[in-house]
C-alpha cells in the first residue's frame, strides 16, 4: 500500500516539474514570446474597420481589417504595400508592419457634344478628378448658325 502512495507522490512531483519547465522554461523564468505590431492607417477619405493596432505572436496571423470609404466621392485605391483588395488579413507575421490605405477622389468622365449644326473645339471627352475643372472647350456653330446654350444652361460658347 505504501508503494502506491509513493508512486502517486512521485507522479505528482513529475507532473509539477514538467508543467513548470513547460511554462517557465529551464531557467525558472517565464519564456518570452516574440510579438510584433501591425498598424493600419488611412489617408483622407477612408477609415479602418477592424482592429487598427494589433499585437501578434511571431508566425501568427493578424485579424481581418477592411479599408472603408467614409467621405463622399472618394474611392479606395490600394494599401501602401500595393495590395489592391480593401479587405486583408496579414499572415505569418515575422516583423512589425505599418500599412496605410490610400483613398482618392473619384474620376468623372465629361463629354461635350455638339448637335448637327456645329462642332466642339478642344478635347470633347475628358476624365477629371471629381470637383476639378475640365480643359477649355468651345462650341463652334456651322456657317449660318449661332451658338445658343449648353444643356446645363450656360450661355457662353467657351467654357
Amino acid at each position: 500500500m505504501k508503494s502506491k502512495y509513493y508512486l502517486i507522490a512521485l507522479l505528482t512531483i513529475l507532473i509539477t516539474l514538467c508543467s513548470t519547465i513547460f511554462l517557465f522554461g529551464c531557467n525558472g523564468k517565464e519564456d518570452s514570446i516574440e510579438t510584433f505590431n501591425i498598424t493600419y492607417s488611412t489617408n483622407y477619405g477612408g477609415r479602418i474597420d477592424g482592429e487598427a493596432n494589433q499585437t501578434v505572436k511571431k508566425g501568427d496571423c493578424g485579424s481581418e481589417v477592411t479599408a472603408r470609404v467614409c467621405e463622399e466621392n472618394y474611392v479606395f485605391v490600394k494599401w501602401s504595400d500595393d495590395v489592391t483588395t480593401a479587405t486583408r488579413q496579414d499572415k505569418n507575421i515575422i516583423s512589425d508592419k505599418q500599412l496605410c490605405a490610400y483613398f482618392e477622389l473619384k474620376h468623372v468622365k465629361v463629354s461635350y457634344i455638339a448637335e448637327s449644326n456645329g462642332k466642339i473645339e478642344g478635347v470633347a471627352e475628358q476624365t477629371v478628378t471629381y470637383g476639378s475643372a475640365t480643359e477649355t472647350v468651345t462650341a463652334v456653330p456651322n456657317e449660318g448658325y449661332e451658338f445658343d446654350v449648353w444643356s446645363d444652361g450656360i450661355t457662353s460658347a467657351t467654357r
